[in-house]
């Protein structure tokens, strides 16, 4: 299974960009363009892997700062790790959001932001799912160790798909 990233900004350009940065990496992105949105999207898509968080959302209820935000997605997606994400990046907002529950902070910098992005969403996933790997009972996990194996055997895969799901497989034989 693609790891499942929720895209919450209130620029559609940005999310856009977002999404065509992860969707080459093999993401599955769903997009909110306001804190309401992402509540719904929270409340009815889960799980989810990653939560891509803009440090300040317009909304009908207004403004909304990310550390307003991050409690209602720890309270709604306990497994999932946020990064927050902001064009004006200051010590003080970094220290703020981390201390508010964000797991990462990432500057919307348009020269680094296609290298950087994947990466960091990509360890985020790894951390969350550790995290909901940690609480899962061992039955569970020997039928995700299957059903991964089974999928990275099955005929007709591309390179880039096959090697996702070993890596999957091989993630839960060390769990």
């Amino acid at each position: 299974m693609n790891p499942k990233i929720l895209l919450v900004d209130d620029e559609p350009a940005t999310l856009e960009s977002y999404e065509d940065i992860l969707s080459d990496h093999g993401f599955d992105t769903r997009r909110a363009l306001s804190h309401e949105e992402a509540i719904v999207a929270l409340e009815t898509e889960g799980p989810w892997d990653v939560i891509l968080l803009d440090e300040m959302l317009r909304g009908s209820g207004g403004s909304a700062m990310a550390t307003s935000v991050l409690a209602d997605i720890a309270a709604r997606a306990p497994t999932a790790r946020t990064i927050v994400i902001t064009g004006f990046a200051t010590p003080d907002l970094v220290r703020t959001a981390l201390r508010a529950g964000a797991w990462d902070y990432l500057e919307k910098d348009a020269r680094y932001l296609e290298l950087l992005l994947p990466v960091r969403v990509r360890h985020a996933v790894e951390a969350a799912r550790e995290r909901s790997l940690r609480g899962v009972a061992t039955g569970v996990i020997a039928a995700e160790l299957q059903g991964a194996w089974a999928a990275a055997r099955a005929p007709g895969l591309d390179a880039p798909r096959k090697g996702r799901l070993l890596e999957e497989t091989a993630l839960l034989l060390f769990r």
